[in-house]
């Protein structure tokens, strides 16, 4: 269905029934809008955003007719508040009976999708793969699932502002109750939730990449005050898409190919991140990652930096080549640059340490278009610098957090840890909660619960997660302790460029050399080229600026060419 499948090529004998299915299927993982407020979309996605609004709507229809039958007359009262008679009634007025039932029905929907929200987030989670999404695509449902719920909650505390204000009560606003909804708790989960959207949008992004990154921190602040503010009993509603996040954030040491990291560099700004696209393989440098593909041929279309997360997937394809024995696709690399000297970054496709192995076994074309020169000129192209970086002694090799089944003991994790916070739950309920209402005859403090659940959630996934990664880690002692041994040649130096370099012979470059075709002053005729793959079943994967992507999805969708499988990759989402 996407251009990556790790079942496919690791169960090739059902390789023919499931490209048959993805045959079936391939209308629906075609992109069907690719500019406006949803980016890039497939008709899948599409068809997924429009069936949870009408959910949505339907949810809150149901709830306001229920709701609004059940509602009784006041007997006068007016809009203003006051009745006919000039005195205050006792009961409110149809119309503001009906504001406050429909703010209060605005929240449980709002909660139903953010019941939702942190699911495509969770990075090591198997739910992801089993509907067919990587992390990359699915962060797209996490945008379209927070505007939702943060519009709806707004729109629930506008209208108890609004009903406040028309029956002149306005005091409860700055109360903390002790018992039920704890109004002054939900102002302060909107207000922090505001604040995460307004730096949500793409000017600032990138503009001020730091402030919509530490901002975005505040869901924190959000999760908690939501949760004092209606309980843990009606937090259960949104507890596993939070609990999964937790414990995912707690064990996140993993990453796989166009994965990417927030790197900071103290000695420049000790409080400046910048995300960077991993480019390592697992089985050429001494890392655990891990990249599959399928289809006839590849096509790997960048603008830009957008080429960085094409160096893993190059890399991982020549030693599934040359030590696996696998029939990998042919790759067409289509990259366009401003300026001549941008072109060092194609040094970067193969490592050095492919010396080894036989990188001519990849059938790999390049075509790099120069968009601003229309000559190589006389500087030249300047080779990339390599500033290797001197370890401490108490380094290790990264590895699987959890081991080589890391799949199977997630799954234990995460039962075994719900199943401790379930029982924890329960006795301080029924041992000192209830004993405390029996004894003061008096509703306990739901604040006080709601925090008594989230320390025992967090002691949960803290003491279950831990033991487990210990556990990993002292039996991947020995493999550890292999992969030191392991006999790579590390870079000391700069590798040499693949551009004009007569001393290359049997080097790995020599074969950059050759794969490459470098066109000046023009930019790529993208519906031209991805045309000539008709023969071919083909998987197209863009990465770059938002208007490159838009165009190759416009060509894979456009009907030319049925045998386009396309796959957006964003650093700006």
């Amino acid at each position: 269905m996407y251009v990556f499948s790790l079942y496919i090529l690791s169960r090739p004998e059902e390789a023919g029934s499931l490209i048959r299915v993805s045959d079936r299927l391939a209308f629906w993982e075609r992109p069907a809008v690719w500019t406006g407020p949803l980016g890039i979309a497939t008709w899948m996605q599409l068809s997924f955003f429009i069936m949870f609004i009408a959910l949505l709507i339907w949810t809150l229809a149901t709830y306001l007719k229920t709701n609004f039958g059940r509602l009784k007359p006041s007997g006068g009262m007016t809009h203003g508040g006051m009745a006919h008679g000039g005195g205050m009634a006792d009961q409110p007025s149809m119309d503001l009976q009906r504001i406050k039932t429909a703010s209060f029905r605005l929240a449980f929907v709002g909660t139903l999708s953010c019941a939702f929200l942190f699911f495509p987030v969770t990075l090591g989670s198997s739910i992801l793969p089993l509907f067919g999404l990587c992390s990359e695509a699915s962060v797209k449902y996490h945008v379209w699932l927070g505007h939702i719920t943060l519009a709806l909650f707004a729109a629930h505390s506008l209208g108890y502002i609004i009903y406040g204000a028309i029956i002149g009560d306005m005091c409860e606003m700055v109360q903390w109750a002790k018992e039920g909804v704890a109004d002054v708790a939900g102002e302060l989960a909107m207000v922090f939730g505001l604040v995460l959207r307004a730096t949500t949008f793409r000017q600032i992004r990138r503009k001020s990449n730091e402030l919509f990154l530490y901002t975005h921190q505040l869901y924190a602040l959000f999760m908690f005050f939501f949760l004092l503010h209606v309980g843990i009993s009606f937090y259960f509603l949104v507890l596993p898409g939070v609990y999964l996040f937790l414990l995912n954030r707690y064990l996140r040491l993993q990453y796989s190919t166009v994965s990417y990291v927030f790197i900071c560099v103290p000695s420049f700004f000790k409080l400046q991140w910048h995300p960077f696209t991993i480019n390592s393989s697992s089985n050429l440098e001494p890392e655990t990652l891990s990249l599959i593909i399928k289809h006839d041929c590849l096509v790997l279309v960048s603008g830009g930096s957008g080429i960085t997360p094409y160096f893993a997937m190059i890399r991982e394809l020549i030693f599934m080549s040359v030590t696996k024995g696998v029939s990998v696709p042919k790759v067409r690399l289509i990259c366009a640059f401003k300026t001549v000297a941008d072109l060092s970054m194609l040094d970067l496709l193969l490592p050095l340490s492919t010396d080894k192995l036989d990188a001519s076994r990849l059938d790999l074309t390049i075509d790099a278009y120069v968009t601003r020169e229309k000559e190589a000129g006389k500087v030249g192209i300047k080779t990339v610098q390599t500033l290797p970086l001197k370890p401490l002694r108490s380094d290790r090799p990264i590895t699987g957090i959890l081991g080589p089944n890391s799949w199977l003991w997630l799954g234990a994790v995460i039962a075994s840890s719900f199943v401790l916070f379930l029982l924890l739950l329960g006795i301080v309920g029924r041992c000192y909660i209830y004993t405390t209402e029996k004894e003061s005859d008096a509703e306990f403090s739901t604040s006080i619960e709601a925090i008594l659940a989230l320390i025992f959630m967090c002691v949960s996934i803290t003491g279950l997660g831990g033991a487990a990664f210990l556990w990993a880690r002292k039996n991947a002692s020995a493999l550890a302790a292999k992969i030191e041994n392991f006999d790579v040649v590390s870079p000391m130096g700069s590798p040499k460029s693949a551009f004009g370099n007569a001393e290359l012979e049997s080097h790995p470059q020599e074969v950059l050399k050759r794969a490459i075709t470098v066109h000046y002053g023009e930019r790529p005729d993208l519906q031209k080229i991805l045309l000539q793959f008709e023969k071919w079943d083909c998987g197209v994967l863009a990465s770059g600026p938002r208007g490159l992507r838009g165009d190759v999805a416009r060509i894979c969708s456009s009907g030319l060419a049925d045998n386009l499988h396309f796959h957006s990759i964003s650093f700006t989402w």
